[in-house]
């Protein structure tokens, strides 16, 4: 399979996983050409940009540079506010043990899939000591990485987020630059960081139970550090996950092989290096037609191949366009333009039986209206 997926890429711009593209990864069981491209790390928005479709996804320059600045404040004399916040809870500020992963093995932009692995290894090691009580209390980790299957593919993340022992559990603690506005957070971000959280608890639980130790040690209680008001006083709100976490592991087990897919593609690749300018479009939109596509107006907000993805639908006058409740009454239904077909009336198929009835059943509301 690695190699499938390396001749998929070919010589395409690849990025690495973190936790958000890993949770909508998983959440999106329908399409298996997001999978087969997140999997291969293909960057998704320059195979966009080449099939004509912008899909520039991100924060601006504002949000990143606060968001840097909020971090710093927070790691600022060895996180000495975050300990502030943390002792009231149990955390054990007195022992405190920071451990520093970046400082180990530095990031190297040309050999980033081996600074990932050693991270990881790094990262595996300090958490099963914290685990067996071989760690000082206050241990914290940071800059670390964490492998994960998701399906029957392995991925490392990058860990943005921080573990420390408080009150008799391992926490993971996100550091977000978005305010907490008289003790609310909105509700969109508390769900974006929701997600976000549950790769790293289901991760950490795989990590522990692989080691023959208690996953129950990994806390699902998170906790999310936050700009308080307007200002850059940290703040730290308590947020319990559990419904995402076994909403994760419930769709990863829902997802399709990455064999099956390339069994069912075949020799495809997103490099179109060597194709004729002229070419190139229709053999990207060729070679995600055969990963197998599934569009829904929601891949709009998740996915950069979303515009791609809704143009062939609409070409297709596929059902998906419309939305879930379209779907749901339109089972058995290839196309809109069948629909309207039996909508006027025309002879159903057995598959089309159930939409058939729907259909008579307005055409008959409609002659009552119009007598």
């Amino acid at each position: 399979m690695e190699q499938w997926l390396e001749n998929l890429a070919g010589t395409s711009k690849r990025v690495r996983l973190n936790a958000r593209t890993a949770s909508a990864l998983v959440t999106s069981t329908r399409c298996n050409a997001r999978r087969a491209l997140d999997v291969a790390r293909i960057d998704k928005s320059v195979v966009a940009a080449a099939l004509g479709f912008d899909a520039q996804r991100g924060q601006s320059p504002f949000a990143l540079g606060r968001g840097n600045q909020f971090e710093r404040r927070v790691k600022k004399d060895e996180y000495l506010e975050l300990i502030e916040l943390l002792s009231p809870m149990g955390f054990d500020g007195a022992v405190s043990d920071i451990h520093d992963l970046r400082d180990d093995v530095p990031f190297a932009p040309n050999n980033a899939d081996e600074v990932l692995a050693n991270r990881a290894a790094l990262t595996r090691k300090a958490i099963v000591e914290i685990a067996k009580g071989e760690a000082p209390p206050g241990r914290l980790i940071d800059g670390g990485a964490l492998e994960w299957t998701i399906g029957d593919m392995p991925v490392r993340l990058e860990v943005d987020a921080l573990a420390w022992w408080v009150g008799g559990k391992l926490r993971v603690i996100e550091v977000k630059s978005f305010p907490v506005e008289w003790g609310q957070i909105p509700k969109e971000k508390v769900v974006a960081a929701s997600w976000q959280t549950a790769v790293y608890v289901a991760a950490l639980q795989d990590l522990l139970q692989s080691e023959g130790l208690d996953p129950s040690l990994i806390s699902t209680e998170i906790f999310l550090v936050c700009p308080h008001n307007t200002g850059m006083k940290p703040e730290l709100v308590r947020h319990e996950i559990s419904p995402q976490l076994r909403l994760l592991r419930q769709h990863a087990n829902k997802q399709v092989p990455i064999a099956e897919i390339a069994d069912r593609a075949g020799d495809v690749t997103i490099d179109v290096s060597t194709v004729a300018p002229s070419e190139r479009q229709q053999t990207l939109r060729n070679t995600i037609a055969k990963l197998g596509p599934a569009y829904q107006p929601s891949c709009l907000s998740t996915c950069e191949l979303a515009g791609h993805c809704r143009s062939v639908a609409q070409t297709n006058g596929d059902p998906s366009v419309m939305g879930g409740e379209v779907l749901q009454v339109s089972i058995g239904i290839s196309s809109l333009h069948r629909a309207a077909g039996l909508l006027a009336g025309a002879k159903a198929t057995t598959d089309e039986a159930d939409f058939a009835e729907l259909a008579a059943d307005i055409r008959k509301a409609e002659a009552d209206v119009q007598r």
